[in-house]
């Protein structure tokens, strides 16, 4: 087998390998108790000071799959997020109606089997909510999710 074979199989392995599940792990996150839905947690976040710029906040969707957002909020940018996403298929297919739906919506990156990063350009507390629940309607078949939120502090540089 020439080097081009070897490192076109290696790649395909490495495609078939399972990625890890994100878990609570309770040594280094920390419950938000008082978030009990995405509102409270996105409104936390944007008006509880500059504290949570250093802090990554996931939102654990109750389910029988992995099902997570981590909200990123910055001063000075569009909050993005990323979330729990096990398809294989571009998000570009298979969320091209939510993206219809929320055109403030931009897909920065993604992750086959992963994860897939949106950003939420002058979206409204209540628009990007209402986005997270349909992403977890459309994506891990959740009406009305249960949440369940935490923290984790971020190095600073």
């Amino acid at each position: 087998m020439n080097r081009k074979a070897r490192r076109a199989a290696m790649l395909a392995s490495l495609a078939d390998t399972p990625v890890p599940v994100r878990r609570f792990e309770a040594d280094c996150m920390t419950l938000i108790p008082e978030c009990r839905s995405i509102i409270d947690s996105l409104s936390l976040v944007a008006n509880g000071g500059a504290q949570w710029a250093h802090r990554a906040v996931t939102l654990w969707f109750a389910g029988p799959a992995p099902a997570w957002v981590l909200l990123y909020q910055f001063p000075d940018m569009a909050p993005y997020f990323d979330f729990a996403y096990s398809s294989r298929q571009p998000p570009q297919q298979a969320l091209a109606a939510l993206m219809a739906r929320y055109p403030q919506c931009k897909l920065l990156d993604w992750s086959p089997g992963h994860l897939v990063c949106l950003e939420a350009v002058e979206m409204t507390l209540e628009a990007q909510a209402e986005m997270i629940g349909d992403f977890a309607e459309t994506v891990w078949a959740l009406r009305e999710p249960q949440i369940t939120v935490s923290y984790e502090v971020r190095g600073r540089a």
